[in-house]
């Protein structure tokens, strides 16, 4: 998309709308170089054939905007989205894993903090939930969790274990390329691995955890 010179430019991963107004609503965005941005979509939410809504939850987008210099909120000017995701919504389980995705990123992103490797973990977590069959939410939210700790320097340092490491390799792998197979674990190591990353997430790493995680594990 063409800008003028006072307008800004970003992709993102919309995690949460609401509505601000009759016909407007308020997005939280996702950024690979900025953490969470909050726009003000004027008119987003009158649909018709000419004013398709391109904002909306699970997409991928690219927004031209005005900064705002005394708010949060940032004024968009023009949406185009990228890649839809909508297919979540199609599946109730899957509906749930991506919402949880959204609530724990959101809650942990910091302002203006570059996650470059959990945007990437987010986008293919999107794209496998994208389904109406229901998938493996386990391994997808798992790794995830484990991405976000990486970037944040809270991973836990496994080098003299190692299957240990191996199974962070693992984890890491299936979170950050598409193609990868879904790990073969049995339940007791996914229940032993959803265990393990909830009490770190919590005692460790002092991150907030949506509720649902029990919902989801299951």
């Amino acid at each position: 998309m063409n800008k003028p010179p006072d307008l800004s430019e970003i992709e993102g991963l919309v995690l949460r709308k609401f509505d601000y107004s009759e016909t407007s609503i308020i997005a939280a965005v996702f950024v690979r170089t900025e953490g969470i941005k909050q726009f003000l979509i004027k008119g987003a939410r009158k649909n018709s054939k000419k004013a398709f809504p391109q904002i909306d939850l699970f997409r991928h987008v690219s927004i031209i905007y005005k900064p705002s210099s005394n708010s949060e909120l940032n004024s968009v000017s023009s949406a185009e989205c990228l890649t839809i995701y909508d297919m979540i919504a199609s599946n109730i389980n899957n509906f749930k894993a991506g919402k949880w995705l959204c609530e724990f990123v959101i809650k942990n992103s910091k302002d203006a903090i570059p996650m470059m490797k959990v945007f990437d973990a987010l986008k293919i977590a999107f794209s496998r939930l994208a389904t109406a069959k229901r998938v493996q939410r386990i391994p997808i939210v798992l790794s995830v969790c484990f991405i976000m700790l990486s970037e944040n320097g809270l991973l836990p340092d496994y080098s003299n274990s190692e299957n240990s490491e191996k199974g962070i390799d693992i984890l890491s792998e299936f979170a950050l390329q598409e193609d990868t197979d879904y790990p073969e674990y049995s339940q007791e190591t996914w229940e032993s691995l959803s265990n393990w990353m909830y009490n770190f997430l919590v005692t460790h790493a002092e991150f907030v955890v949506p509720e649902g995680w029990g919902a989801i594990m299951n």
